[in-house]
């Protein structure tokens, strides 16, 4: 084994600099030794594959970087919770017995692995990001084979087993809505809400109650609108959990959201930008002043897009302040702030306050009014990077809508640097999506703009026992808009019939529905899907 220290590894990789490190080791330090790896990605200066390939060298065993299919025999040997303590995949394999490990130190767990088996056993290193959701995809499947009880006590069991194995599966949100016959849960999975559970309607008042309890709430206080929240401790992590509640004609109707930091800080690069659209941002991303807008409907990722944007510029020679409302991921090396109207923070104040504060990068959750929109304009104006959120469904609707908030076309040509329209697809499940040679004319019609010649191979979901209904995860489809000289005379003239022939005509620029059918050729997601998201 190679003994060379992990922050020395990545130091000589230039992965990370030497005022990194140090900090990093002090850091480490008044956390009584924690692991320096977890702190280096704490701080998001290195990805989990800049570990895992150190810790690789550091042992001498490959990086793992195919698919995590399980070794479900493996898993029922050792057990999950054994698995979920060392961090350890069972990986099925043609070659043998194989584990997949996050943390190499861990001399106890290869031993008793090696004693439960008697052929020879593989050892990988993978990322721990990785290697954590494929194992959550096992408790998911565990939790959805057992069966809770619903009287009495056990209500609560219910819905923490219930929370637990949405938080596994990657849900979004929690739906509680009562109906004339029944108490309905649903999980919002992947952007699509499935049924999972059903209670009876007089168990819906003590399950209101349990939720309030734990988010603080006035037990029994069922006629009013309510939003709060509370903290659910998952497996080895925190998971903040925001409970909306309407009283709806048949009683309490509950939306939890679930927001987990370690699903929600996805590396900018992973997120699934085309390489012309990551290198358009990345070049935003060096200037030093400017607005750069991510637009979209409610649940298009416009929230994770904008910090895996601050999280790949983070530095600690940078200042970053943000608003919110609220704030969703926590983040270190970042001044957060929650809105809060009874305490008179608003958007616009918040940003007035920023700019005596000495930041270098500002976030703004929602540009919704014309003060915040001219907050925005001016810490621009007086040499900050903003990054902020508009409700809009294209580039241009998006200028529109400032220019409606009383920014002027001049100052939008000269400040505004960069707005990014997005929607999250499915990915279809690349163990077993199946390819097939369609010809345009027999798709419908509403399909047949996502081909771009009369007969191509695409490729359509089917189902197995690794992913829901032929889809696994989500990637991003996205329109991106660089503000560059030549269309700084049409928008300060607010010409945007101009500035959309503009865009048309420029070959390098791609409509979303463009950027749909580049995945759809490339086989990552189906025709299906694409329609599903954007008709």
């Amino acid at each position: 084994m190679n003994n060379e220290r992990l922050g020395n590894i990545l130091l000589h990789k230039g992965l990370i600099d030497r005022e990194q490190l140090d900090f990093c080791l002090k850091v480490q330090k008044n956390n009584g030794g924690e692991r320096l790896g977890k702190v280096l990605r704490h701080y998001d200066f290195i990805k989990d594959k800049d570990v895992a390939d150190a810790l690789a060298q550091q042992v001498g065993w490959d990086v793992y970087e195919g698919e995590y299919v399980p070794d479900l025999e493996a898993a029922h040997i050792l057990g999950i919770d054994y698995l979920l303590e060392h961090m350890v995949f069972p990986l099925r394999s043609c070659g043998g017995i194989a584990f997949i490990f996050a943390r190499t130190d861990d001399i106890s767990a290869t031993d008793h692995i090696q004693s439960k088996f008697n052929s020879p056993v593989r050892f990988y290193v993978g990322c721990e990001g990785h290697l954590r959701s494929a194992l959550e995809k096992i408790v998911g499947r565990k939790k959805d084979q057992e069966i809770v009880k619903q009287d009495g006590d056990d209500l609560l069991i219910w819905f923490e087993e219930h929370l637990n194995a949405a938080i596994a599966q990657g849900a979004t949100d929690i739906h509680i809505e009562p109906s004339a016959k029944a108490v309905e849960m649903r999980f919002r999975v992947d952007g699509i809400l499935r049924f999972r559970d059903t209670l009876r309607l007089s168990c819906l008042s003590r399950l209101a109650n349990i939720i309030f309890h734990k988010a603080e709430v006035a037990v029994s206080d069922f006629g009013h609108f309510h939003d709060a929240r509370f903290t659910h401790r998952h497996m080895d992590r925190d998971v903040d959990v925001r409970v909306s509640h309407i009283p709806s004609v048949h009683g309490s109707s509950l939306v939890l959201r679930l927001l987990d930091k370690s699903k929600a800080a996805i590396a900018l690069t992973d997120l699934g930008y085309a390489p012309d659209h990551w290198e358009m941002i990345r070049n935003d991303l060096i200037k030093p002043e400017g607005i750069t807008l991510v637009i979209g409907p409610t649940g298009c990722g416009k929230t994770t897009t904008l910090y895996a944007m601050l999280n790949h510029s983070k530095d600690i020679s940078r200042k970053i302040i943000t608003v919110e409302d609220p704030v969703e991921i926590e983040s270190s090396l970042m001044s957060q702030v929650q809105i809060n109207p009874k305490r008179g923070i608003h958007f616009h104040e918040a940003v007035r306050a920023f700019l005596r504060h000495d930041p270098d990068v500002i976030l703004i959750g929602e540009v919704r009014d014309a003060q915040t929109a001219q907050e925005a304009l001016r810490a621009s104006m007086t040499g900050h990077k903003v990054f902020a959120t508009l409700h809009a469904n294209k580039p241009l609707d998006a200028l529109l809508r400032l220019n409606d908030l009383g920014v002027s076309w001049a100052y939008l040509a000269n400040h505004l640097g960069m707005v990014i329209t997005q929607r999250l697809v499915r990915r279809l499940c690349s163990l077993c999506k199946e390819g097939h040679r369609v010809r345009r004319a027999d798709l419908p019609e509403y399909g047949r703009k996502y081909l771009s010649q009369e007969e191509q191979v695409i490729f359509t979901a089917q189902d197995c026992s690794r992913c829901r209904e032929g889809f696994d995860g989500r990637t991003v489809i996205a329109e991106v808009l660089g503000i560059h000289e030549g269309m700084v005379r049409m928008i300060s003239c607010g010409d945007m019939i101009s500035l959309k022939d503009h865009l048309k005509a420029q070959k390098d620029h791609r409509t979303l529905v463009l950027d749909a059918r580049r995945l759809v050729l490339a086989g990552t997601t189906s025709v299906e899907e694409v329609v599903r998201i954007l008709g």
